[in-house]
């Protein structure tokens, strides 16, 4: 784990994911033998999106579940407060969406941000296949979702979406 001031503008990858069973948290990743984090079923989602994000060029990662002390009320705030920012700071978003067949990562109350804050954004299969990116997808996107194409495309129209209009997404 590295830890970075916002002075430092580091290129890097976030993860946009749905937590399952045994997610690796922050204390595992602090484990000094390592494997606590190793052992955990969400280990291997970790490892396959870090090798993901090198493939593309990305040295550093960014996932919520190890990224975030959860046991500091300060920083999971801060941090709660922060991920809209950290979305569209990214280089590119990867999301993994291990249930393609229902999916329901579209229900989660963060897809939003995590949908239209990144300008970039690959899709993945569970086995880490990729399907298309944002743009490619755009239409569908809009369809599943309500989110207009134009904001899907550039966020920085969000200021001329109605409340009422993004509520209903």
């Amino acid at each position: 784990l590295c830890e970075f001031n916002n002075a430092e503008r580091l290129a890097y990858m976030i993860l946009s994911h749905r937590w399952r069973d045994e997610e690796v948290s922050f204390a595992d990743m602090m484990d000094p033998a390592g494997s606590k984090a190793q052992s955990k079923k969400g280990f291997a989602k970790i490892e396959a999106s870090c090798h993901k994000a090198l493939q593309l060029g990305y040295s550093y990662a960014w996932i919520d579940t190890c990224c975030i002390d959860k046991s500091s009320s300060a920083e999971l705030s801060e941090s709660i407060n922060s991920m809209y920012e950290w979305y569209s700071q990214a280089g590119i978003c990867l999301a993994h969406l291990d249930d393609v067949d229902v999916c329901v990562w579209f229900l989660r109350g963060w897809t939003l941000q995590e949908l239209i804050a990144p300008q970039e954004i690959n899709f993945y299969t569970r086995e880490w296949t990729g399907i298309e990116n944002k743009s490619t997808l755009k239409e569908e996107l809009s369809r599943t979702t309500g989110i207009c194409e134009k904001v899907l495309s550039d966020p920085t129209c969000l200021d001329e979406v109605s409340i009422a209009q993004k509520m209903s997404w």
